[in-house]
């Protein structure tokens, strides 16, 4: 079947970090001259993905690895799912080898934070990618522990790859005359474009690694969750980006982000 005749119906999860890049391969495909069907709604994405597939034929249905439910349905409309993360491949590849993620697998691996502070068993090269103990507690807890679903984040990504504005008003005022405190969304792209920008503070998030990195600004990561730690050890091993030093708890100083800035 040529690119033309395809419908693609397109389910990322719901955070910009990861609308973003399926909002580009959409406009891809489209380019190519698929029909894209875009969801992107705070409520209610299963029913309006069901009445999409009952009411028009679909061909695909690229979904983001965190949307386990669409499983389901694809089966039940016997429509083609591809799986797309938009994580990096280095998180990828330490976090979701299948085998890894439930079973004996899981508990041989992933038994205890400590297991996570080192290069997994089947990283056959030299490699930093790991997690600091205070982010792989955390992560051990949230990512392979129980929930009030009854399944764990790691249960579902493995059956999907089977087949906060809070802003003390003070620091507003304090800071109104050294800068711009933006309480909504900004164009990433476009801030990071302007002139007047020389370098970037961030998450170290994948989206905003391929953001950040295209206009060549120094760069300084505070990572906090799910893969941002992972990201941070990759671009230090490559010498692309500066870590904020952390207390073994995990809490900072203003003086270490300073530092690092320097």
């Amino acid at each position: 079947m040529a690119v033309v005749d395809l419908h693609v119906v397109m389910v990322p999860w719901s955070a910009f970090s990861h609308i973003m890049p399926f909002f580009q391969l959409s406009i891809a495909l489209a380019k190519a001259g698929a029909k894209i069907s875009f969801i992107s709604t705070p409520k209610s994405i299963q029913p309006t993905l069901q009445a999409i597939l009952s009411n028009r034929s679909a061909d695909w249905i690229i979904a983001d690895v965190i949307v386990h439910w669409v499983v389901e349905i694809a089966q039940a409309h016997d429509v083609s799912l591809m799986v797309v993360s938009p994580c990096s491949a280095s998180t990828a590849a330490f976090m979701w080898p299948l085998h890894y993620l439930v079973g004996d697998g899981q508990k041989r691996f992933q038994s205890s934070p400590e297991s996570l502070t080192k290069p997994p068993e089947w990283f056959d090269f030299p490699s930093s990618i790991a997690f600091k103990l205070h982010e792989a507690t955390g992560f051990q807890a949230g990512f392979y522990g129980d929930n009030a679903s009854g399944i764990s984040d790691a249960e579902r990504t493995a059956k999907i790859l089977n087949v906060g504005q809070a802003l003390a008003i003070r620091f507003i005022e304090r800071t109104s005359n050294k800068g711009i405190v933006c309480m909504r969304w900004e164009p990433q792209m476009e801030t990071l474009w302007h002139p007047s920008i020389r370098g970037s503070l961030f998450h170290s998030g994948w989206g905003s690694v391929i953001e950040t990195l295209q206009f060549g600004h120094c760069l300084v990561v505070l990572p906090f969750i799910i893969d941002q730690p992972l990201n941070a050890r990759l671009l230090v091993e490559k010498d692309l980006v500066v870590e904020v030093d952390r207390n073994g708890d995990g809490s900072f100083s203003r003086d270490a982000i300073a530092n690092a800035m320097v």
